[in-house]
């Protein structure tokens, strides 16, 4: 499933790291879409204290990764590794499954850090998301889900598109566009968006 697929990205292959992982000061980087273990950070400090958060979140221990990351960025509103808080807290979000929320943290960052090195990773999990709405995941509302998220999910294909013209996951995002109206009727749309694919991506 699409939903497992994201998670996947998160997580990673941990029993790769097996021994890594119970150093208590273990430091984690993105590496192929997945935070996993390199150097260690010096402890107490604000690096020490997101990497083990990232530690949380390859755990799978969203939760508790949310609540950490969303104190972390109060605590360090000016640090440096303020792009990547986000990036993790907007991961934390995903593997507890609330997909919404955690487009206000990646949308937060690429609106932000424009020229941050994790900018088309946020782009590459917004397109996730908005793969997992196309699909027919609805929004939790009151406990459920029940809203509709088709809405979001053509949205985002768009400002993706927008955002990394010419690009793998512009190119992604415009021939996901086209499939989503194909599939939901909606043909007129969808022949533009396609004709619009091939314009902007004529050797696909």
């Amino acid at each position: 499933m699409i939903q497992t697929r994201l998670q996947m990205m998160i997580l990673g292959m941990l029993l790769m790291f097996g021994i890594t992982l119970a150093q208590a000061q273990e430091q984690y980087q993105l590496k192929e879409d997945q935070w996993v273990g390199s150097q260690t950070a010096t402890p107490g400090s604000p690096e020490a204290k997101l990497q083990s958060i990232r530690k949380m979140v390859a755990q799978d221990q969203g939760k508790q990764a949310a609540k950490a990351a969303k104190q972390w960025i109060k605590d360090h509103p000016n640090h440096p590794m303020l792009a990547e808080a986000y990036l993790v807290s907007g991961d934390a979000k995903v593997l507890q499954k609330q997909y919404f929320k955690s487009l206000f943290d990646y949308e937060y960052m690429i609106r932000t850090f424009p020229n941050s090195e994790h900018y088309h990773l946020a782009l590459e999990r917004e397109f996730e998301v908005a793969s997992i709405f196309a699909s027919g995941t609805k929004r939790i509302w009151m406990g459920m889900r029940s809203l509709s998220a088709y809405g979001e999910a053509e949205e985002l294909f768009i400002r993706i598109q927008e955002r990394a013209p010419g690009s793998l996951i512009g190119e992604k995002a415009s021939l996901e566009l086209g499939d989503f109206y194909f599939k939901r009727g909606e043909m007129r749309s969808a022949a533009e968006a396609y004709q619009l694919f091939l314009e902007n991506y004529p050797r696909s």
